[in-house]
């Protein structure tokens, strides 16, 4: 057994124990009512026996109270184990230290222990609302039904004026109800609640918790007839007809609950929850234009909690985004919040990102700077705005967000990446090798991020011509993620570049083709691989499926296109090739060669000198119908 308490001095484990213990006190609960109590208890408490012992208890326990009122958790505790010590029959500081012991400890006979020092301090004065409050909580987490019962009973009974503890009995009544389905039990708590509405006539409180009542037994007539009484005693209430509309709606007479929802908007027609109710009914109802002008009214309330307006509005645009006929009422909807709420960075950061869904990226890139204007800690938005900058033509710009970026994350993974992108593309490999460099590769558990910054390592190292390093970093990547099969491609096409272990290229090439069969750029990487290890024909068949894929991507033509299109596909490629052609028309063209082909040879290399006309080597081999080695 783990033992409460050390001796000697607090550990730093009892510290922890103890203060987190208070993050977690009950609503009911506080550090200052706790320390008011004792004192009033053990002072005033009835019977005292004045005796050396006692004195001193009396002064141990003031201390604990100060220990508890300046956050001396460790010193809280022991102080209030040496009163108890001092004074066993101390039943509030018994039940204030059984508070404690009840989260120290998971065993089960301390935890009983502690249970039955909480049970003493309430018997000793059941009135107090700390001590009743106290055991009727751990009696639940105990699974004590039995004696919650019993706890709101005996102060029901002593003080049966309060609706406070007559409404916890029955609702202890109801629960143990719908564990045990003894009906005896329900009678009870509507008999409690027919004695509080005999002297206070019918309440909201009261009403719900018999609809609940009579819910747990399925007598819908019992739930309408409370809430229509209910409803007579307070026809202008509009949370008692939002009430009977919840009501007739869960039991499934939709008109009726319509009729009462129309009559809570009669009452007020500003009170935004009106609009939130409307709006789940219509929804439920299918009927989309009501429910559309239920949400947009919901925008505009300046009654409605922001967080539920935000959990609306995200709920239909996520249900309603691929719908472009929505766009212009979602555009509405977000526009009325941010009227209503314009300095909360939440929104901006949803409509920044429902732009982006819809491929706006300057939209979405303006939203999500306001959002990050308002609350600039936040790392998605600051992803995400980083993701849509990227696809925009301000580099500057970019490049800009980066760096400010990675003042607020320094070496962050993702944004140092796509920073380090931007300057490959500009080909300032030095730039772009510093900004990985700078990336805590130590930070990203997220294991294919980490796999990305090492094939990027990758790649700038051997652009700058460190290339015995380049391998270790792809090496560094294939481990971090096996699944990462560009590095293996990148890898395979560098070796077969160097003619350097071309058995191991061999091989992250073929896993490479194995997982993406039609990927082009897989596929020339393993037929150059082919082709140095001078097998020919199987360069041949490599070099031919990549172009194929190549060209059915060059088209914009499905991945399973015929065998028909795809010719036509390659047919066009070799007379309108672009950029991107240019290196798998170049390789086929020296495979065709070595194949003895040197005619369609030349075909491939005209093709891609047209996109490459300043390559000296490739206008060689056109002229003079020869393969030259580089």
């Amino acid at each position: 057994m783990r033992p409460l308490i050390h001796q000697g001095h607090a550990s730093n484990t009892q510290y922890t124990v103890v203060k987190n213990f208070f993050l977690r006190l009950p609503l009911y609960l506080s550090a200052a009512s706790i320390a008011a109590g004792a004192v009033v208890a053990l002072a005033a408490g009835p019977d005292r026996t004045d005796t050396p012992d006692s004195r001193k208890a009396q002064y141990v326990f003031l201390e604990s109270s100060n220990a508890l009122g300046n956050n001396r958790y460790d010193d809280y505790f022991m102080l209030l184990k040496r009163t108890v010590e001092l004074e066993p029959d101390n039943d509030f500081a018994a039940g204030a230290l059984g508070e404690l012991m009840f989260f120290m400890t998971d065993d089960t006979n301390s935890i009983k222990d502690a249970y039955e020092m909480v049970a003493r301090r309430f018997r000793a004065d059941p009135t107090d609302a700390n001590s009743s409050g106290v055991y009727a909580d751990y009696a639940m987490r105990m699974g004590r039904i039995d004696d919650v019962i019993d706890i709101w009973r005996t102060v029901d009974s002593l003080m049966p004026s309060t609706t406070d503890a007559a409404m916890k009995l029955a609702q202890a009544y109801m629960m143990r109800f719908s564990h045990r389905q003894d009906t005896a039990d329900l009678g009870r708590a509507n008999a409690i609640y027919d004695r509080i509405e005999d002297r206070l006539g019918p309440t909201l409180p009261v009403t719900v918790n018999r609809v609940q009542a009579y819910s747990l037994a399925g007598d819908t007539l019992a739930m309408t007839g409370a809430v229509e009484r209910l409803a007579q005693a307070a026809p202008r209430d509009v949370q008692v007809n939002l009430l009977a509309a919840e009501v007739y709606d869960y039991i499934q007479q939709p008109d009726s609950a319509l009729a009462w929802l129309d009559r809570a908007e009669a009452v007020d027609s500003t009170y935004g929850p009106v609009n939130l109710a409307r709006a789940e009914f219509f929804q439920n109802q299918g009927d989309s234009m009501a429910y559309d002008r239920e949400v947009f009214r919901a925008m505009r309330s300046g009654n409605i909690e922001f967080e539920q307006k935000y959990d609306l509005l995200k709920d239909y645009v996520m249900k309603l985004y691929t719908d472009s006929l929505q766009q212009p009422r979602i555009k509405s909807m977000f526009e009325a919040l941010i009227d209503v709420n314009p300095s909360e960075a939440e929104v901006y950061s949803l409509y920044g990102s429902y732009k982006a869904q819809m491929g706006d990226m300057p939209g979405a890139v303006e939203q999500l700077e306001y959002s990050l204007d308002l609350d600039p800690s936040k790392y998605a938005t600051w992803n995400m705005l980083t993701r849509c900058k990227a696809q925009t033509t301000d580099t500057v710009g970019f490049r800009n967000l980066v760096r400010r970026g990675l003042e607020h994350f320094p070496g962050d993974g993702y944004i140092g990446l796509l920073g380090a992108f931007s300057y490959v593309q500009s080909k300032d490999y030095a730039t772009a090798l510093a900004l990985l460099d700078s990336i805590d590769t130590g930070a990203p558990s997220n294991k294919a991020l980490l796999s990305d910054i090492y094939t990027t390592k990758g790649d700038m190292l051997h652009q700058l011509g460190q290339n015995d390093s380049s391998y270790v970093y792809y090496d560094k990547a294939i481990n971090a993620n096996p699944d990462n099969y560009m590095a293996m491609n990148n890898a395979a096409y560098f070796m077969a570049l160097d003619g350097k272990d071309l058995d191991r290229a061999e091989l992250y090439a073929s896993i490479a083709t194995s997982a993406e069969s039609t990927n082009p750029t897989f596929l020339d990487t393993h037929a150059w691989v082919a082709f140095r290890k001078k097998d020919y024909d199987k360069a041949r068949e490599l070099i031919e499926r990549a172009v194929r894929a190549q060209a059915i991507e060059h088209e914009g033509l499905p991945a399973d296109a015929s065998a028909e299109t795809a010719t036509h596909a390659v047919a066009d490629m070799l007379r309108h090739p672009g950029p991107a052609d240019t290196e798998i028309l170049s390789h086929a063209g020296d495979i065709y060669f070595m194949c003895g082909e040197p005619q369609k040879a030349v075909e491939y290399w005209k093709a891609a000198l047209l996109t490459a006309p300043d390559d000296e080597l490739l206008r060689r081999k056109v002229e003079n119908k020869a393969y030259y080695y580089e």
